[in-house]
């Protein structure tokens, strides 16, 4: 789940509303998130194409695969499941 040539399908610029989400690749097969404002949080493989993060929980993230591309990115916390689609 880990691997680089996996990750980079999910390396992109996602958007909530206004607000821009970068997905990046660190070190070659570490995935990081960051959005403005925030600190650059580590993306730790779970299952198939979902992750979570060390700094909370309680967070997954998922990518949604839709005819061979990712189309957008699911956040689940507690407070609701979000739909992050990819710019």
């Amino acid at each position: 789940m880990s691997d680089p040539k996996t990750l980079t399908i999910y390396r992109w610029k996602y958007e909530i509303g206004s607000t821009i989400i970068d997905v990046i690749i660190r070190n070659e097969n570490e995935l990081f998130i960051s959005g403005p404002g925030q600190p650059l949080l580590q993306l730790i493989p779970n299952k198939p194409r979902i992750f979570h993060t060390k700094e909370f929980a309680d967070f997954t993230f998922e990518f949604v695969i839709e005819d061979g591309k990712v189309t957008k990115m699911k956040q689940k916390d507690p407070s609701g499941e979000y739909e992050i689609m990819r710019k």
